[in-house]
Formats: C-alpha cells, structure tokens, sequence
C-alpha cells in the first residue's frame, strides 16, 4: 500500500523523465528507478510466484508471473495491479510483448505456445504451438518475432526464430538458427540474435538475421553463456551473467562488427549480469541479479551510479518519458469492435464476443487460411455475443484446424484466430 503522503509525488516521479522497472524475481517485488531524479523503490509492487519478465507501456505494465501462470497488469502511473489474469493454454508463461493497447502475446515455455491475452476482457483469445521451448517474443512492423530456444532438457536443439501476422497470427516463414537463442535486439533491417549455448561446450554467440531475404548474414563469437542483447543505433550490449566474483557485460559495435568485449575482456559489473538496456547516449544499465543492484554505467565501463534493488534483480523495462520518445502503442479507434473467442481452441462451439455496442445490424463471417468463407453470423444491433457451430448454417462439414472471425461491416475491425479440434 502506498502511504497517501506520498502518492502524487510518486505520480509526478512516475510521469517525468526515464523510469526503470526491475523484476526481483527471488522476493517477488517490482522495484523502479527515475534516472532523471534519482529517486528510486526498491520494492514498490508486489508480484506473483517467479515473476520473470517486465513489459512497459505509456499507461501499464505487464509482469509475466512464471510459476503462477498469469500476466498481472499494473498501472504504470500509480503501481497499483489493476488485474491478475490466468495464461490459460501456457505451461510456465516465460516472456511477453504489447502488440496493442489490449492484447499481449505470452510464450510458455513447457507448453511451447504463444498466447494472445485480451487485457480489457482479462481472457486469453487464442492460444498457438510455435516450438521447442520459446522464450523471446517481440512485436516489430506488423510482425511477431519468436526464438524457439529448441532445449528439451537435457538435449539442446539448434534453435528456430518463428514470425507470424501480428494481427491474425498467421505463420509467416522460420529460420533455423544456433543453440538456445535466448534474446534478440531489432537494428535498422537486421535482428542480432544471442544464442546463449548449451553452457558447457557450446559459447555464446550472435547471430546477425537479413529480415529482408530471411537468412543469417554473420556470426559473431563471444565465449560465456549470455542471456539478454541490448542496442540503441549501433551500440550493443549483452548481459552475460558472471556468478562467482564479478558480472560480464559484453559490447560490440553492429555497423562495422567490431566486437569490444567479450569473454576474453568483459566490461565488469556487479554478479549475475541478468538483463540490460542501452540508454540513447552509448551509456547502458544492467541488473545484477546476486548483488540485487541496478548498475548506470558508461559504454566503456565506467560505473556512475548503483542503485539497490531487492533479492533477485533480473528482468529491466523502461520508459523514456514522454518528452523523449513516443511509445504509444496502436490506439484502437472508439468505433472499432475488438473480438475475442472462448474456449479457444473449441471443439463443438465458440461464443464470439466484442469490446463494443453495435448500432447497426452486421454480420460475422469465418474463413480459412485460404481465405474462403465457411461461416456467416446474422447479428442485431445491440447484440453483445453470438455463437458459431460449424456446420450449423447448412454449409457442408468444416475440417478441425485455424479459422479466423471478422466482421463483415467496419473495416476497423480486426479478425481474431480461432481454432477448431474435434
């Protein structure tokens, strides 16, 4: 609870300047530092069972609670957890990505899925297989970025980066990539790639992905087991753990490859290097997850400021500030009708619901991935839901697999993935 005294200079903290939003993983807390007027909590939310990762928007914040299963929703200004919402269809819910305002992408890491959380209706709208041990997941130009790590303890399969259409989720193309790619940094028409290695005979290296022919233009060798890539222009940064006396952070420059350190000279930092951001002057900040510490340092080093954090300082989210840079997320228009399916998958019917009223008559129509139509829906206005059966309208028997709803009227209306199994 936020003492009241206190609650709208957190507000102002909050609403002005860098803000960097640490997961204590070990006491499951949120702790948050203002770069900017170096006022910082070291426990300012309380999270669920192994919470795992932090992602920032203009107006919330979403904390993947790993060994609760669930996304819990915050909201960024006041830090108070607006919902709790269950990944239904994830097995130990890993990482996360905002695609808008009211849908974020989770990957489970057993189950090997991706699922779409509807955050205004607190469900999971759909939910898909991508692979062997996702973890990564990043929406960029319209497109959802996923690393198949490829592990299924204890053997280590090379690695698969999977994208799919973020708005209908339909499979797009795959790349096979090294061992147990774990994080990813997007570079002008590039994805660099750290595949951390299998931690013993197999290092830590960087992959440099072409987005435009699919393929891998170069490997750059790093040794060690790194776990999290970072860039702001051509400066990158790679948290590369370290657990015994000090912290590795390894640094290359993405333009001309040079690599600057690596495991042969690492930049030295506080134990257990977790995640890191690269701030837009070349400087970086890294957690150290052993020493509980959010580190400000130069790009060649050089420590500026610690700041103490709580037991177990791993995932690092951030926002810019409004007067540095827009992070507006896709708006949805306020005549636009969002649907969203339950169950998905289904196996005899699905209820097909939507975020608002509708002031006309309209229909929703199904169709397949080839885009032929094998369903319409007669609604009235007014309507809240309507239900589909396949089959049920005459049409001949509709196979089991990946169908996607729309509304036929409105074309600000985004169609929603659904999946039928028999």
């Amino acid at each position: 609870m936020i003492p009241f005294a206190l609650f709208f200079v957190l507000i102002a903290t909050l609403c002005h300047g860098t803000t960097f939003y640490v997961v204590n993983g070990l006491d499951e807390s949120l702790g948050w530092v203002n770069s900017d007027s170096g006022e910082f909590d070291a426990q300012a939310v309380t999270l669920g069972s192994l919470a795992n990762d932090v992602v920032v928007t203009n107006d919330k914040l979403f904390v993947v609670n790993s060994g609760l299963g669930t996304l819990q929703v915050i909201d960024r200004q006041s830090l108070t957890t607006l919902d709790e919402i269950t990944v239904t269809g994830s097995v130990n819910p890993y990482s996360a990505s905002a695609l808008s305002n009211s849908r974020v992408a989770v990957t489970g890491l057993i189950s090997g899925t991706v699922s779409i959380v509807n955050v205004e209706f607190g469900n999971v709208d759909t939910t898909f297989i991508t692979g062997d041990g996702p973890q990564a997941i990043v929406e960029h130009s319209g497109l959802i970025y996923v690393l198949n790590t490829g592990v299924v303890f204890p053997v280590f399969h090379p690695g698969l980066l999977k994208r799919y259409n973020a708005e209908t989720y339909v499979f797009v193309d795959s790349l096979e990539l090294g061992i147990n790619p774990q994080s990813m940094a997007f570079i002008g028409n590039e994805l660099h790639v750290l595949c951390t290695g299998d931690y013993a005979n197999i290092t830590g290296s960087v992959q440099i992905v072409n987005l435009e022919t699919m393929s891998i233009s170069q490997t750059l060798e790093f040794g060690g087991s790194p776990g999290a890539i970072a860039a702001n222009g051509n400066e990158v940064f790679i948290a590369a753990g370290g657990w015994v006396e000090a912290g590795y952070v390894f640094h290359y420059n993405a333009s001309t490859r040079q690599v600057i350190n690596d495991a042969s000279n690492p930049i030295l930092c506080g134990v257990g290097a977790s995640d890191i951001v690269v701030q837009p002057n070349g400087d970086f900040v890294v957690t150290c997850f052993q020493d509980a510490t959010v580190e400000f340092s130069s790009a060649d080093g050089v420590v500026r400021t610690v700041y103490n954090m709580s037991a177990g300082a791993g995932s690092l989210g951030v926002w810019w500030g409004a007067s540095d840079v827009d992070e507006t997320l896709p708006e949805i228009a306020q005549d636009m009708n969002i649907l969203s399916a339950f169950p998905n998958p289904f196996n005899s019917s699905v209820m097909l619901e939507w975020t608002g009223p509708l002031r006309a008559p309209n229909q929703i129509q199904i169709f397949d991935v080839l885009g032929r139509n094998v369903g319409e829906l007669a609604i009235g206005a007014g309507t809240p839901r309507v239900g589909w059966t396949p089959g049920s309208d005459g049409r001949q028997e509709v196979a089991a697999g990946v169908y996607f709803a729309r509304f036929v009227e409105g074309a600000t209306s985004l169609p929603i993935r659904i999946v039928y199994i028999k």
